[in-house]
Formats: structure tokens, C-alpha cells, sequence
């Protein structure tokens, strides 16, 4: 699942909040891509490793008149 710069997500147990950004960071030698994401509630920001967005439940943010995903 990949996320653009401007997209609403849930974030769950922290709400909505919205892609301000995407940056990469080094852990030593390895190099890992993150969202980061401004929650609406307080405005807190948090990171999201690419490789976690499973892991965290990141997901879109549905509006009530999108029309449900198909599945096949």
C-alpha cells in the first residue's frame, strides 16, 4: 500500500491525519523509507516506516460517497 503527499489516512487508536511528507533515514548502513504523518488530533506527527504501514493498519481515509473497493 503506498500513500502520496496530501492523502488522508487512519492512523488506528490515533485518528486521521494526513501525508506531510516522505524522507528516508539511515539506521546504520541499512536505509529505510517513511511517512510522516500529522495526525488532525493535537496535531502530533508521527513516522511510519514503509516496511510498517501493514504492520500499523495505515490505510485511506474513506468518504462517505467513495464507492466500496471491489473485490475479485
Amino acid at each position: 500500500m503506498t500513500f502520496q503527499v496530501g492523502e488522508k489516512v487512519v492512523y488506528p487508536n490515533h485518528g486521521v491525519g494526513t501525508i506531510e511528507n516522505i524522507s528516508t533515514r539511515s539506521f546504520g548502513s541499512q536505509f529505510e523509507r517513511f511517512y510522516l504523518l500529522r495526525l488532525t488530533y493535537k496535531s502530533m506527527t508521527v513516522m511510519v516506516p514503509f516496511s510498517h504501514v501493514g504492520d500499523v493498519g495505515l490505510t485511506w481515509k474513506m468518504r462517505r460517497w467513495d464507492p466500496c473497493p471491489q473485490t475479485t
